[in-house]
Formats: C-alpha cells, structure tokens, sequence
C-alpha cells in the first residue's frame, strides 16, 4: 500500500503559506525519485541486455555488447515526462535478436513476428565473410537470441524491487 504524505496546517495566511511550500518541496522530491527510478531502471537494463548477450554466447567479436547503450529524452518535449531508452546501433543486432534462414525458422523469436529466409536461400544456405578469420562461410541460419525481449522480461520482473530502493 503506498505511503501518505501528509502535510498539516492551519486555516491561517501563514499556515497555508508553510503547507504550500512543504508541498511543492514534496513536488520537487518526487520529480527527483522519479528521475532517479528511470535513471536506475535504464542502466539495470542496460547491465541486463549485456549478460543476455554473453548468456546467449552472441558475443563473437564484442562490438554487440559495446553498442549497448542507454539515453534519456523528454517525451514530445514535456520537461515532467523523461523516459529512459535501451538501444543498440549495431547492424546486425535485428538479426541475432530474431535469427536468420532455416534455423531461425526452426528457433523462433518470443514474439514471432520475424520474416524468416527472405530471400530463399532453403536448405543451401548462403556465404559470407566471417569478421574474424576472414574466410568464407557458409550458413543456413541462426537461431533468435532474444537478448532485448530478455532484457524487457527481466525489468519487468525487477522493476518494483528497484522502486523500492529509490524510496528507502
């Protein structure tokens, strides 16, 4: 059951003057909690995303944990509303997210609304150049490794203990 805060007053000039600045000084606290909850909340994402990454064994050159990042926006400029962002810019997170060919087929994402070998490669596959070894490679596919639906699953999971923490 949430907390109450209770303010009191006297029905005088000076009295309700006291209770309106105890009340926008709890205004601004309360801005400052919130802040400090999506703040916590980004980064314990962020944090997140990254063990999913490693968990999932996605982390063949490391350039997809190091494009994890976190940034924090006002939503349609509105200075009470900030909203806390998980992204990565790597091109080719979609696809080791939701999986590729055949076996992305067989291995679906959670969400299933991933289009599997578009471009009808079937059972041969396709070639490409591995980043590390330079040599070609031919594959059917991957797997989804649904490190970001991971991550969203696991905040919700985490999201009142870190509330929690923020109030204390």
């Amino acid at each position: 059951m949430p907390r109450k805060y209770v303010i009191k007053t006297d029905l005088s000039v000076t009295g309700l003057s006291k209770a309106i600045k105890e009340l926008e000084s709890y205004k601004k606290q309360l801005h400052e909690k919130i802040y400090e909850y999506i703040h916590l909340l980004t980064e314990t994402g962020a944090k997140i995303a990254k063990f999913e990454i490693v968990s999932f064994n996605a982390r063949e050159t490391g350039a997809l944990i190091d494009s994890i990042e976190t940034a924090y926006m006002y939503i349609e400029g509105n200075k009470s509303k900030l909203q806390g962002v998980i992204f990565t810019n790597s091109h080719y997170a979609t696809f080791v997210e939701f999986g590729t060919g055949l076996v992305g087929k067989q291995h679906p994402h959670p969400s299933q609304s991933w289009v599997y070998d578009v471009n009808n490669h079937g059972e041969q596959g396709w070639w490409y150049v591995h980043p590390e070894s330079c040599a070609w490679v031919n594959t059917t596919g991957e797997p989804s490794k649904p490190f970001m639906h991971n991550t969203a699953q696991e905040l919700e999971h985490v999201a009142k203990q870190l509330i929690r923490q923020v109030w204390r």
